[in-house]
């Protein structure tokens, strides 16, 4: 798969153009409403909600389109994919008990019955997903034999067998050469759930639970062991 699906990404523009035009569309009824009934003040709240949400739309797009873009190298200059698989086969023991091969494998292919998953297949993902390059890549560089150790150890561990060959109408989920999947959404809705995680925040604090935070993630914990908390600072 190579470059943007230039029909999926128009029809994204075209709808979210539509949540735009729909979104200032109730707004503007609010507005309406506000300058008729309510107090004056209002009134320069409603227009400045408006212009917030369109300036808002247009700061989205420019966002989006940022993401769309391909870049020409999307992994780190020292990636060893070999070396990443071998951390990731380490606590196979692990993987095993908690994941179901096929389930696993099918939802990077749009969710087909696994039988459609070809072992050629695999290998195409298996050479995306570890390496950042398609197999005829990693031919001309030598390296196309880690593909084939990767599904054979990936077999053995779950005691499932790839059917042989290629399915040519199968195309993974190649998520680094595909635009956004996403529709625009009105500032509104986003303030509405910043408003609602605070208020989470609050409750859950009220119950007794302690907030952590790594990185951009945020999590709680409740009634953990002294040590531990000593541990993580």
């Amino acid at each position: 798969m190579t470059g943007i699906d230039r029909r999926l990404l128009r029809s994204l523009e075209l709808r979210s153009l539509a949540g735009l035009v729909v979104t200032l569309a109730f707004e503007a009824i609010i507005a309406v409403w506000l300058l008729i009934i309510l107090i004056p003040w209002c009134q320069a709240a409603a227009a400045a909600l408006a212009a917030a949400e369109v300036a808002f739309y247009f700061k989205w797009r420019q966002k989006r389109r940022t993401l769309d873009a391909i870049p020409e190298q999307h992994h780190p200059p020292d990636h060893d994919g070999w070396a990443f698989f071998q951390k990731w086969y380490s606590s196979s023991h692990y993987n095993v008990k908690v994941l179901a091969l096929a389930e696993l494998i099918k939802c990077w292919f749009d969710n087909v019955p696994p039988m459609e998953i070809k072992r050629g297949n695999a290998a195409e993902l298996v050479a995306r997903g570890y390496f950042y390059k398609n197999l005829d890549q990693l031919k001309a560089e030598g390296k196309d034999h880690f593909v084939e150790q990767i599904l054979t150890s990936i077999e053995q561990v779950w005691g499932y067998r790839f059917e042989e060959g290629l399915n040519p109408d199968l195309e993974y989920l190649d998520h680094l050469q595909e635009p956004l999947k996403v529709t625009y959404r009105p500032l509104v809705f986003y303030l509405v759930c910043e408003c609602v995680a605070l208020l989470k925040h609050c409750m859950l604090l009220a119950a007794g639970f302690k907030g952590h935070t790594y990185e951009a993630y945020t999590y709680y914990t409740y009634n953990l062991p002294t040590e531990w908390q000593a541990a993580q600072g």
